[in-house]
């Protein structure tokens, strides 16, 4: 089966490089989005345990809900294709880098902040110089987190949602239908042909 997939990658180079740079774009942006989101709102709520629980709370209730329902939800409203797609995956990273970022900017040790205080350091300073530096390995584990729970799925999601022959001609010629059978298309053309002889 590896030797079939590997030999039907050589044969349809342009589709596979084109279906690599759709995972990759999908993959930075959901990623880019969810961190402007999550980092800044971590660092803001950290030091207000009302709303830090809150939110957290919230971020995670978000967690347990499946991505498919999420796609789902958003499909009515943003169609099909490369947004909701984005949409659910940045619902779904948001979570662990919200969570990791603001654990660990809390579980910072109060004496080295008063220590940078006493020093003279404004509170600007004391989260660029101090806060950031030391919760940077738990702010980079949330990423980790969020980038795998969002990687692992961003094909799944992308072709519920119309597949990579939506609106484009399939290496066969043919015009591929949007939606779940553009979905169902392109895996008859193009993916499901890399495991099974024609």
């Amino acid at each position: 089966m590896i030797i079939q997939a590997w030999l039907w990658v050589l044969d349809n180079q342009p589709l596979f490089w084109q279906a690599v740079w759709q995972h990759l774009m999908m993959c930075g942006l959901a990623l880019s989005i969810a961190l402007i989101i999550a980092i800044p709102t971590g660092v803001l709520i950290a030091n207000i345990p009302r709303l830090a629980f809150i939110i957290t709370s919230g971020a995670s209730t978000l967690r347990t809900i499946p991505s498919l329902a999420i796609l789902a939800a958003v499909m009515p409203f943003l169609g099909i294709g490369l947004l909701p797609s984005v949409v659910a995956l940045v619902v779904l990273a948001v979570p662990p880098i919200l969570l990791n970022t603001c654990t660990s900017i809390q579980s910072v040790n109060p004496d080295t902040l008063s220590a940078a205080h006493g020093m003279g350091l404004t509170p600007w300073q004391v989260t660029g110089k101090i806060v950031l530096p030391l919760a940077a390995p738990g702010i980079l584990a949330g990423c980790r987190t969020g980038c795998r729970r969002r990687g692992s799925g961003v094909i799944y999601r992308w072709r519920r949602s119309g597949g990579f022959c939506h609106h484009r001609h399939c290496h066969h010629g043919h015009v591929a239908p949007a939606g779940r059978r553009g979905a169902d298309y392109s895996a008859r053309c193009g993916y499901r042909s890399a495991f099974r002889p024609a």
